[in-house]
């Protein structure tokens, strides 16, 4: 910007020098006052482009931040599954991002410092009318769970089953004839808990791979 302003200046000197009259003079000015208001509109634009972009993140940011605040539900319907000749139910009815996890009475939590990763979370019930202890959600239960991201990124949960009282968790099983509150969880990338991208929960039993797709 100070080479085009010397090179105005010189211009400027090297016209009125050349002009004799006082009507070309007035016109060099004008003339020269309109190509530096351009210049200066030109240099201007991209920093306001950069500003738009800077606030769209911003408000981006805030959206996510928004949606984590209050826990928002990102299933469009309760997701359902049944073992043991349908004696083991499994109703997973909320899905959220966010940076703790704790049972109901806000016992044990699990929290995530970081402010690049957050926990993606599911809740529900299992009842288990059997005659054992029914597991899930570990690598030597008989149900395991893993989350999809953009049909390539995995990410493997970890399960607990609160205690009766919800005052804390108990590990990944249910013993017989007991209904209790799961908690599904991964840790994953904050980038997860934007919304323009897909998400599917994978559910691994006996009889193979289940795709749900949470958005």
């Amino acid at each position: 910007m100070k080479k085009v302003m010397l090179f105005v200046v010189a211009s400027i000197s090297l016209m009125l020098a050349a002009c004799g009259e006082d009507s070309d003079v007035a016109t060099v000015e004008k003339e020269v006052a309109e190509a530096t208001q351009t210049e200066t509109a030109n240099a201007e634009q991209p920093e306001n482009d950069t500003k738009a972009t800077e606030e769209k993140k911003e408000e981006n940011k805030d959206e996510v931040a928004n949606n984590l605040a209050h826990g928002e539900n990102i299933l469009k319907e309760n997701i359902v599954f049944e073992y043991e000749d349908g004696d083991v139910v499994m109703t997973i009815d909320h899905a959220e991002f966010t940076k703790e996890v704790a049972t109901s009475t806000g016992a044990s939590p699990r929290n995530i410092i970081s402010d690049k990763e957050i926990f993606l979370h599911l809740t529900g019930t299992i009842s288990n009318d059997t005659m054992e202890a029914f597991q899930y959600g570990h690598q030597l239960a008989g149900v395991k769970f893993k989350a999809i991201y953009d049909n390539k990124h995995e990410f493997d949960f970890l399960a607990d089953t609160e205690s009766l009282d919800g005052s804390k968790f108990q590990g990944a099983s249910i013993d017989p004839l007991e209904e209790q509150k799961i908690h599904i969880y991964a840790q994953v990338p904050l980038a997860i808990a934007q919304p323009d991208k897909s998400l599917t929960l994978i559910v691994l039993d006996s009889e193979g791979e289940h795709e749900v797709f949470i958005r």
